[in-house]
This record gives C-alpha cells, sequence and structure tokens, in this order.
C-alpha cells in the first residue's frame, strides 16, 4: 500500500475537474489501510469542507471517529450521512456499531437486519450482527449468526477477511469494517472447532 499512498498522493495532486474528489477519496482509503488514520481524518476534512453533505464522506469519518472511541461524534455525521443516502450499506453498518457501543443493542439490530436485507452476502453485516449479539450477551442470538455466517461464508472466505483485518485493512472487498476481531474471534473459533468435532463423530459412527 506504500506504493499505491504515493502514487495516490500525486494523483490526488494533479487531479482536475470532477475527478479531483474521487482521486482524494481514493487517497483517503489508501491511507486507512496503510495505518495512517490521523492522515485520513485530516484529507477527510479537506474534502467534506468543499463538500459538507457528502455521505460517503460523512460516513468514511464516522468510522473512522468509531475507530477513535468518539460515539457521539460519530453518530452525528453518520446519521446526517443517512438522511443523505439512506440504502448505502456502509452508513448503515457503521450507524449500527456505533449504536450498539453505546448500548442501544436493539435499535443496532434493527439497521443491521434491513441492511442484511439489501445486501445478503455481506460478510461484514453478519458480523457486526454476531459482536452485537455478544456485546448483548444474548446467547440464542450468538448461536443463530454463528450457524448463519458459518453455513452461507466458506471457510476459506471467512479465513482471509481475519487476516487482512489484522494487517490493519480497514476497507475490506469494498465495505468498511467497524467490527473487533478480538470480540468475534473467540466465538467464532470455537464454533467451528466444535462443528468439526461434531462432523467427525458423524462420519465415523456411519463408517
Amino acid at each position: 500500500y506504500q506504493k499505491a499512498v504515493h502514487y495516490l498522493t500525486e494523483a490526488a495532486r494533479v487531479a482536475k475537474g470532477p475527478y479531483v474528489h474521487r482521486a482524494q477519496y481514493n487517497l483517503v482509503l489508501c491511507l486507512m489501510n496503510s495505518h495512517k488514520e490521523e492522515e485520513a481524518l485530516e484529507r477527510l476534512e479537506s474534502l467534506l469542507a468543499g463538500q459538507k453533505d457528502n455521505s460517503q464522506f460523512l460516513t468514511t469519518k464516522g468510522f473512522l471517529l468509531i475507530r477513535q472511541g468518539k460515539m457521539d461524534l460519530a453518530l452525528r455525521h453518520l446519521r446526517i450521512a443517512l438522511n443523505q443516502n439512506p440504502y448505502d450499506k456502509d452508513t448503515v453498518i457503521n450507524l449500527a456499531m456505533a449504536l450498539s457501543a453505546k448500548g442501544f443493542h436493539e435499535r443496532a439490530e434493527w439497521f443491521l437486519q434491513t441492511s442484511r436485507k439489501r445486501n445478503p452476502e455481506n460478510l461484514v453485516i453478519y458480523l457486526a450482527l454476531l459482536q452485537n449479539a455478544i456485546e448483548m450477551q444474548d446467547i440464542n442470538r450468538i448461536n443463530n449468526y454463528l450457524f448463519q455466517t458459518t453455513k452461507l461464508f466458506r471457510f476459506n472466505e471467512i479465513k482471509y477477511f481475519f487476516v487482512e483485518h489484522a494487517k490493519g485493512y480497514n476497507y475490506i472487498n469494498g465495505t468498511l469494517v467497524p467490527v473487533e476481531d478480538q470480540i468475534i474471534l473467540p466465538y467464532l473459533a470455537d464454533f467451528i472447532k466444535e462443528s468439526a468435532i461434531k462432523l467427525d463423530h458423524s462420519i465415523q459412527k456411519n463408517s
């Protein structure tokens, strides 16, 4: 990503007309995946100075504020973004996770379920639902989302996501990622292990 940051920085410097904001925003995403969140936030502030109601910029700032633990400020930006574009998955996911962090778990669940219906093949949504259920300590929901996640997504796909996220990548497969690995992974790992043991016992029983 370091080379990408270099090239995108130069592209953002020389870009003109309708491409200037796109080049600058691509640089923001690249900076986020290069452990340079403070610089990404500074460039977002510059973009918002010219387009204060841009939902994409507002959502990305909300995401970075969540990363900083500034949930009230994040919610303020994400609610404005939601008014501008209520169907954007990144806006809805990040708004839900900010609400979850504030203890509004049922409201977060509603937003995530709405987004899941629109984006049924998005792994981040299922992980966000799982994290919200874990925060609630709702065992039934935890088991349900563990089952759904491992049923709908291949193990290699789940593994790829967590490997990339562990590297510090915050924008994976076209989605901003506000979930916390340390909350989700212990539950997911135990569930996969138990499922493998049950499958092994079943195979032995029927062999």
